[in-house]
């Protein structure tokens, strides 16, 4: 797998959640979590579930992408501020 294109993409936008790996246009794996309020406190941990099950950590992710809407606001506004976060403490686009 060329960790140069590892892709984590992440969809907020319905009451089900959905994370996925992607190396390229393959897909290198995927998760679904029922939003709820105590998801933003899983987030991370859903995240590196899903990494481990690749046997990949979060260096290893080069690009994030999520899914814009329509949908909940805040569901979206959740991504959005993970996103945030991750990109910046991992240099990532």
């Amino acid at each position: 797998m060329s960790e140069k294109r590892l892709l984590l993409g992440w969809d907020t936008a319905t009451p089900t959640s959905g994370l996925v790996l992607m190396d390229g246009c393959r897909l290198v794996g995927s998760v679904q979590v029922r939003l709820d309020m105590s998801t933003a406190g899983r987030v991370f941990y859903i995240m590196d579930s899903l990494l481990e099950m690749v046997q990949k950590d979060r260096q290893d992710v080069k690009s994030l992408a999520l899914v814009r809407g329509p949908g909940s606001f805040t569901g979206i506004r959740l991504a959005v501020a993970v996103a945030k976060g991750l990109a910046l403490s991992l240099g990532v686009d």
